[in-house]
């Protein structure tokens, strides 16, 4: 925690926004929708049991900027990253598992720091607005996301695609999202994912790490490989799964 929140630990880049750092390679002047799940959420869940609500207002200001640079208004998706040395957002693509740790994130985020503001509603519009367009652009034959989520010509991304469910069921569970509207994205999805599991535990179709790229094809030439934040991700639907809301859904399967 020290670390994140000093000067001289993680850094920033301009707006004071965390530079998603990675072994070997500081990323300079980059910004990714990762940080979210990967630090931020973190934060926010260390201040609340460290009574440190300069945590807090970090984690919640790291969430603020995110949105700002890479939430797309018009798709309702994030943008994979930023950089701050050329303004842009490389190629404004908006990558299945980018966009899947903010669906998931943000509930969690909002359940373990127990904001209560203006804040909280502006995290759940975002995440309201994201998950419409999951609605949106889930695929009508396959049941689930590809990993551009705006190009049907890219493959299924099984990762973001269990990070979307676990997010988009807890979010009916909670409250937040029409159980009418969402039920039928839910099972269509849930229906379609488990078959992504091999009899012997392992989750297929996860794309390996993925830096940001300039096209669209640079992700559909990402490979695919069991990883462990596949079998997480998943791990988290299933979980999600086995809460009382769904036991009737479990009979459907």
């Amino acid at each position: 925690v020290d670390w994140i929140m000093e000067e001289k630990g993680l850094i920033r880049t301009k707006d004071e926004c965390f530079q998603h750092m990675i072994t070997g390679d500081p990323n300079d002047g980059e910004i990714l929708i990762d940080t979210i799940f990967m630090t931020v959420l973190f934060l926010g869940r260390a201040g609340k049991i460290l009574n440190r609500q300069d945590c807090i207002d970090e984690a919640n200001y790291q969430i603020i900027n995110h949105i700002k640079y890479l939430f797309n208004k018009e798709e309702g998706l994030f943008y994979h990253g930023w950089n701050f040395n050329k303004n842009n957002n490389y190629g404004k693509v908006m990558w299945a598992r980018g966009n899947s740790w903010y669906t998931v994130g943000i509930i969690e985020y909002l359940e373990q720091t127990k904001l209560d503001t203006a804040i909280a509603r502006h995290f759940l519009s975002v995440y309201k607005m994201q998950a419409a367009a999951l609605k949106k652009y889930q695929d009508p034959k396959l049941g689930l996301w590809h990993t551009v989520i705006n190009h049907d010509e890219t493959y299924i991304e099984i990762s973001a695609c269990s990070a979307f469910l676990a997010g988009i069921m807890k979010g009916v569970r909670l409250g937040y999202l029409s159980k009418v509207d969402y039920l039928p994205v839910i099972i269509e999805g849930v229906k379609q994912i488990l078959p992504y599991i091999t009899k012997d535990g392992v989750v297929e179709s996860v794309s390996y790490g993925t830096p940001i790229g300039h096209d669209v094809e640079f992700y559909q030439n990402i490979p695919c490989c069991p990883m462990t934040y596949g079998q997480a991700l998943m791990i988290v639907m299933l979980q999600e799964l086995l809460e009382e809301e769904w036991e009737e859904l479990l009979t459907q399967l």
